[in-house]
């Protein structure tokens, strides 16, 4: 699933707002070539659209996402999933591995490395302050910067209410070269 995810010579300036109905389960098996994840939210090759609200994924009451890897405001886009407001009886979200039952490989918000070194800054959101989660994580990355030289910001927020987040590894506020 891609919201707001363009890559350079098909779609770019992408931006998207997908709104989940009051109970889900989504198990995704594929991945795209360019970010080897299953969701994306918010992510464009070429520049995004300038809009600050440029990609959302709002969650339903129940939520359960099965998946190999999730990638939320990665390169030159902003994205965010949290829960809808139209569902405020403490909405839950379960997140776990393809399988259902192990962990998802990898977590990723803000992550902006895939950029090169164009300037453009990003911002990643996972907001579940409004409900309940119970997330399993081998990787969780917050707010990776670009490849190369270049002054540009990617900023990772977490956000967390109730529930348990169980992670085997945390990289916070990460430079790559």
């Amino acid at each position: 699933i891609g919201v707001g995810y363009g890559q350079a010579g098909s779609t770019v300036r992408a931006m998207g707002r997908l709104l989940l109905a009051q109970t889900n389960i989504l198990t995704l098996t594929g991945t795209n070539a360019a970010d080897a994840v299953n969701l994306v939210v918010g992510d464009n090759a070429g520049n995004n659209d300038g809009n600050s609200t440029a990609a959302f994924l709002l969650l339903g009451q129940t939520n359960r996402i099965n998946a190999g890897g999730i990638l939320i405001g990665g390169q030159k886009t902003p994205g965010t999933i949290q829960f809808n407001p139209a569902f405020p009886n403490n909405p839950t979200l379960y997140l776990r591995g393809q399988d259902g039952v192990s962990r998802v490989q990898a977590l990723r918000i803000g992550d902006e490395a895939d950029a090169g070194g164009t300037g453009s800054p990003n911002t990643g959101t996972l907001d579940l302050r409004a409900g309940t989660a119970d997330m399993l994580v081998d990787t969780l990355m917050l707010g990776r910067s670009q490849n190369g030289n270049n002054t540009a910001n990617s900023a990772g927020n977490l956000l967390l209410g109730a529930g348990n987040l169980d992670v085997n590894s945390f990289i916070l506020a990460a430079q790559t070269n």
